[in-house]
C-alpha cells in the first residue's frame, strides 16, 4: 500500500470515518435494513480492492446522477470515503434508491458520482437506464433534469 493511501486512512480513522463497504454491481442489497433485499440490488459500492468496469458516461447521465446524491434518501451517522487514490478525499455518508422500469430498485451510496467523474466508473447498463428514465425517490420527478428520449 503507497504511503500517501496509508496516510489518508490514518486520517479517516482519526476521523471515524470507514473506507466504503464493496458489493458487487448487481447483487441484493444487504447494507441498510429498510427495504426488502430482495427487490433491491447495488450499484457503485466500490473498493479499491476490487475491480470495477471503466467507460465513458455521458454529461447528461453525469448531471441527472449529481442531483440524486445532492438528496439521498438514506442517510448514515458516519461516512465513507473513496479509497481509490483520490487528492481531495471525498466522503460520503448516504444513499440513493433509483426505480427501473422493470421494477428493481437500485441502491448506490453518494460516492457514485464522484466514481463516475474521477474513476471512469461505468455503472450496470440497467442503472444507468433507471437514472435516464429518471423514476427515483430521492427527489420530486420535475425537479429531475431528463435525458431526451
Amino acid at each position: 500500500m503507497p504511503r500517501r493511501v496509508g496516510e489518508h486512512l490514518s486520517f479517516i480513522h482519526k476521523l471515524g470515518g470507514l473506507i466504503l463497504t464493496h458489493f458487487a454491481d448487481l447483487t441484493p442489497h444487504t447494507y441498510s435494513h429498510v427495504s426488502d433485499t430482495d427487490a433491491v440490488q447495488n450499484v457503485g459500492w466500490l473498493s479499491g480492492s476490487e475491480p470495477f468496469e471503466t467507460g465513458a458516461t455521458s454529461d447528461a447521465f453525469r448531471d441527472v446522477l449529481a442531483t440524486l446524491v445532492a438528496r439521498p434518501v438514506i442517510l448514515h451517522r458516519g461516512f465513507h470515503t473513496c479509497d481509490l487514490g483520490c487528492d481531495d478525499l471525498p466522503f460520503g455518508n448516504g444513499q440513493i434508491r433509483v426505480l427501473g422500469p422493470d421494477g428493481i430498485w437500485y441502491s448506490a451510496p453518494t460516492l457514485v458520482h464522484h466514481y463516475v467523474v474521477c474513476h471512469n466508473y461505468r455503472p450496470p447498463d440497467a442503472f444507468v437506464s433507471a437514472v435516464r428514465n429518471g423514476i427515483a425517490v430521492t427527489v420530486e420527478p420535475e425537479r429531475i433534469p431528463f435525458w431526451p428520449h
